[in-house]
């Protein structure tokens, strides 16, 4: 009996302890087993008289009892700033914010220590007793143009696992970084920020009405409203009592605070999936075979593969699976999905096969005026060539930023079947402006466009985007 009762404490620690990652048990009491009293320690944004308990996904009766709220003695800030292009118009508003944070930050009596990021690299801390120098902290982050603006939440949540204090996270961005936040990855993030005692802010143009746990979108005009947020920081020493489900059922799940997910042990992981071989996208003729290999790594119940989401038999042996795919003429888009008790994980694969045509294809765009940059943009069959990705099937002249340089060049050295459109964007000018296409096949002029643009817009040059200051010069179907 002795041994059966020291094994279901040491299992019951281990769930506690996954469950409330912030919390730190200062005393478990099972004597009365299957009567359990807790006493337990919370740092964080929690919001304690909420809160329901649950064991085996069954709600219990559940007695808490707040023993201590006290503010909290110290809180992390951690600035995350979106550096990307289409940022460069929001450089005074997010200086402005940092200051007027801080400001509302100084009248807790909390201590506190400021981090800054983008949002790959950790930028630069101050403590609490140094000065804000708003300017030079701005300046470093703005130094390059580096942030990922199609994964804006990434480096974050890495952020997030490590952090080990109450923290308030924010995220300053524009209407383009905001689109590319897919909200399961938000609400992902939600179930971490609820774990470890942490709340985020997202800064942004717009105020999407979007009700997510532990996180709020916040106005660029609007930013004190984060001083009620960082007052409501907490740290509660509880006491929680309730009766088990019953003697011989481990305590293998357990949910605390209405979390919509249970917190499981022994700890499984999200399933991650790897390929044995890296593929090239292009490069393949209808009816080519890939012999694809992989691994599945982590806790999984089922895995399924789709080539144009039309099912892919395939064997699966110690975690190890292998399928052939058949390529058809176009797009083949493969994806990988593990299904697990943390979720799913998808790994998707692109590959182009059609028939190669011998032909070249050249594009030159050029224009007069010294002071002025045009960019040219090439829609191919299987994505976008432009000056933040030079190469896809052609390739792009490195980004010519003033017409006395020559102006801008694009070589496709094989055809490839599919229709082409042609687009230039003025960038950057301070008055009209004229230029010319010429586009050459096989070396042999086949068209020439001139174009006028009267307007330019630094913000709106992403591929898809439209606009006075865009125009488009052709489309050709080879």
């Amino acid at each position: 009996m002795k041994l059966k009762t020291l094994a279901f404490f040491t299992l019951f620690v281990m769930v506690s302890i996954i469950s409330f990652s912030m919390v730190e048990y200062l005393d478990v009491v099972l004597s009365d087993f299957p009567s359990v009293s807790i006493l337990a320690s919370l740092k964080g944004y929690y919001p304690v008289n909420e809160c329901n308990f649950k064991e085996n996904c069954r709600t219990l009766p559940c007695n808490i009892t707040v023993l201590k709220e006290v503010e909290a003695q110290s809180i992390d800030f951690h600035f995350f700033v979106d550096t990307s292009l289409s940022m460069n118009n929001r450089i005074q508003s997010v200086q402005k914010a940092f200051e007027e944070i801080f400001a509302l930050a100084s009248n807790t009596s909390t201590k506190k220590a400021l981090h800054f990021y983008t949002l790959e690299n950790h930028v630069h801390s101050i403590s609490e007793n140094e000065p804000l120098e708003s300017d030079f902290v701005v300046r470093a982050l703005f130094s390059s143009v580096d942030s990922p603006d199609e994964q804006p939440l990434g480096y974050l949540s890495n952020i997030i696992d490590k952090t080990d204090s109450p923290s308030v996270f924010f995220v300053f961005t524009d209407q383009d970084g905001f689109a590319n936040i897919e909200l399961e990855r938000i609400k992902e993030i939600s179930k971490k920020l609820i774990t470890s005692g942490c709340y985020l802010i997202v800064v942004c143009s717009s105020n999407p009405t979007l009700e997510i746990d532990n996180v709020s979108f916040i106005k660029y005009s609007k930013i004190h409203e984060a001083y009620s947020i960082i007052r409501e920081i907490k740290s509660y020493l509880i006491k929680l009592s309730y009766e088990s489900t019953g003697i011989n059922i481990p305590l293998h799940t357990i949910s605390l605070f209405e979390n919509e997910e249970t917190f499981t042990a022994p700890a499984m992981e999200k399933p991650k999936i790897i390929l044995h071989k890296d593929f090239k996208k292009n490069g393949y003729l209808p009816g080519d075979i890939l012999q694809i290999k992989g691994s599945v790594q982590g806790n999984y119940n089922s895995i399924s593969v789709t080539q144009n989401t039309s099912p892919i038999s395939f064997s699966l042996n110690d975690d190890e699976f292998y399928f052939n795919v058949k390529l058809i003429e176009g797009l083949n888009s493969i994806h990988i999905t593990a299904s697990g008790n943390r979720g799913k994980t998808l790994l998707n694969k692109e590959f182009m096969a059609v028939k190669e045509k011998q032909s070249t294809l050249e594009i030159v765009l050029d224009w007069e005026d010294r002071s002025a940059d045009i960019d040219l943009y090439v829609k191919e069959p299987s994505g976008w060539v432009y000056f933040l990705n030079k190469e896809n099937v052609g390739r792009l002249r490195d980004d010519v930023q003033s017409g006395s340089e020559g102006g801008e060049y694009y070589i496709l050295e094989k055809i490839i079947p599919g229709s082409y459109e042609i687009y230039v964007h003025a960038y950057e000018i301070n008055q009209p402006i004229t230029g010319k296409v010429n586009i050459l096949l096989d070396k042999t002029l086949i068209s020439s466009k001139t174009f006028r643009l009267n307007r330019s817009n630094t913000e709106n040059c992403f591929p898809g985007y439209s606009g006075d200051d865009w125009q488009l010069i052709e489309i050709l179907d080879l």
